[in-house]
């Protein structure tokens, strides 16, 4: 499910108060409890929920089995707390649009309890005091009856739980500082990237002056950079010490060990852009669109500005940075800067020059995606290097990134680039794309094609020759491919006999029909019938008939028509 969600929760809330409407079903039953029982924290401790939800009507209602949002926050459920407590995340997700959803799956609901897990941190940051605690809940849906009028094929319904209680009590600094050594040693040194995304949770949470000094110190990426870095990221957003939080920032932008990326100089230049009120966003004025658009160009602009002071700090900070913090803050530098070529030319033979320091994944993001930060011939050892190595597996992120290295070598160098790709076609063991291979010329595939053929006709072949016969081989190679191709009629796996049956049915459209119809019947070793016309793709109307007859088949079978 993905979608754009306007995150604003305080304006949001006010205008549309969940916890003041009503369920909109009532045999859904939504229950609320604290984990473990406990109903005294100290401040600063997570409190931990449990959701669980039943239902008495059977095969009507469904649960969405998610735990997370490409946003950043899980937003299904609404927290409705009293005495109210702060949204610690109000001046990140007050600023617009931002894209949401995720993976997940579904659950019917019975009189079996569904569960789910969540925190009340997460949302609320309540101060010491007794409070009343409820929950309504948007995750439940059901299949919409005849009367429904509805796009999605699913109506969503509210459903509200019952209210718990609980105490805060002030924290202990002993409680504080065993809380903040445990959450530095086990983000510091974690025993799985699970245990450091706890930690960087506690320590988000704990929100202390110390705390927040911390988790600028350990801060330093996103996602596969840093696992726990969208919690230390989030901690600094929520921390009561804004300004103690960017001035820790600041200090650790001049640190020699501290690697600086995109990320942290975007996360510096927000924190401060979002303290001041002369940046919150308008309301929207649908007589008046061009107010707003200009207010998010000018804030734009400024969010640059921002940027370009804080990429100046550590430019002067540069030559103290060491090892992978120097590879990585370079890295984050050109990245952030991308709209300032000079700078980016200046940097980039420093950069390509600390490539060993690089992690992995930034090193394949570099070489498939960002290649203009580091197009240069400097890059060519870099690039021979990879594809020196022993050919990955075809379709893995290591194959992606070893096929973009050989689309930059040739545009670096035609005749190496052309050398190697040839390499490539000539090993068995080798599967460049297509997008690759396009690159040679004709003379140079024919001839990869010969070999091709020949390891089909003894049982040799890697899933590359098919393809390369499907996509460039003529009617030259035909007798050859359809004697191996009728010894084994039905045994070969989907992709290999989609990819023949399109290359007969494009140099013997008569020969391929008839083929088709014969891999139609054989359901004996596969199961390649149930998409094989789909997979026909372009070359499918060279079976129209076949198709229309296979069609029919099913529609008898289905209703069962003798």
């Amino acid at each position: 499910m993905l979608g754009l969600v306007l995150r604003g929760a305080a304006t949001w809330a006010k205008d549309n108060d969940p916890c003041l409407q009503k369920p909109t079903v009532d045999d859904v039953q939504f229950t609320l409890s604290l984990k473990d029982s406990r109903t005294v924290y100290q401040e600063g401790e997570i409190i931990p929920l449990v959701l669980s939800f039943t239902s008495s009507a059977k095969n009507r209602y469904w649960a969405d089995v998610r735990n997370y949002d490409r946003s950043g926050r899980l937003g299904i459920e609404y927290y409705c707390l009293q005495p109210e407590a702060p949204d610690p995340l109000d001046s990140y997700f007050k600023v617009g649009a931002f894209l949401g959803g995720g993976l997940g799956s579904t659950h019917e609901l019975d009189t079996k309890p569904f569960t789910a897990d969540a925190e009340l941190n997460e949302w609320r940051r309540p101060t010491p005091g007794h409070y009343k605690l409820f929950s309504v809940s948007y995750r439940v849906w059901r299949p919409p009856d005849a009367s429904d009028k509805t796009p999605y094929g699913r109506i969503s319904e509210r459903v509200r739980s019952n209210t718990i209680e609980f105490d805060v009590k002030p924290a202990s600094r002993k409680w504080q500082a065993e809380q903040l050594q445990t959450a530095i040693q086990s983000i510091q040194a974690p025993s799985s990237s699970d245990d450091a995304r706890r930690a960087a949770r506690a320590l988000r949470f704990l929100n202390t002056k110390d705390s927040t000094k911390e988790l600028a110190k350990l801060f330093w990426g996103l996602n596969d950079q840093q696992p726990a870095g969208w919690d230390l990221m989030f901690g600094l957003y929520g921390s009561s010490y804004r300004w103690l939080a960017i001035d820790s920032m600041r200090a650790d932008l001049v640190a020699p060990d501290h690697p600086i990326t995109s990320e942290f100089l975007y996360t510096l230049a927000g924190l401060q852009i979002n303290s001041d009120p002369v940046w919150d966003p308008p309301r929207p004025d649908p007589a008046h669109p061009e107010v707003g658009q200009e207010f998010w160009k000018r804030r734009q602009a400024h969010t640059k500005e921002l940027t370009r002071a804080e990429i100046q700090i550590v430019l002067t900070a540069l030559p103290r940075k060491v090892g992978r913090a120097r590879a990585v803050t370079l890295n984050g530098i050109v990245s952030a800067a991308g709209d300032d070529p000079d700078l980016v030319n200046r940097l980039r033979p420093a950069l390509i020059a600390s490539w060993d320091d690089l992690p992995n994944d930034t090193q394949s993001q570099l070489i498939q995606f960002r290649w203009s930060l580091v197009d240069s011939p400097q890059m060519l050892p870099v690039l021979r290097a990879i594809v020196d190595q022993p050919p990955p597996p075809a379709r893995t992120e290591i194959a992606m990134t070893r096929d973009a290295a050989l689309n930059h070598i040739f545009s670096l160098d035609s005749k190496l680039g052309r050398e190697l790709i040839v390499r490539d076609l000539e090993n068995p063991k080798a599967e460049p794309s297509v997008k690759v291979i396009n690159l040679l010329p004709a003379e140079d595939i024919s001839a990869a094609i010969r070999a091709a053929v020949d390891r089909i006709s003894h049982s040799e072949a890697r899933e590359l020759d098919f393809e390369l016969v499907d996509r460039y081989a003529d009617a030259k190679m035909l007798n050859a491919v359809q004697t191996a191709f009728e010894q084994h009629l039905g045994q070969w796996a989907c992709a290999p006999q989609s990819a023949m049956l399109r290359y007969f049915l494009r140099v013997a459209p008569d020969y391929g029909a008839r083929q088709v119809t014969a891999s139609l019947a054989a359901r004996q070793d596969t199961h390649c019938y149930s998409s094989l016309l789909k997979e026909l793709g372009d070359q499918l109307p060279n079976a129209e008939l076949i198709a229309i007859d296979a069609l029919g088949y099913l529609i008898r079978k289905w209703c069962r028509i003798p």
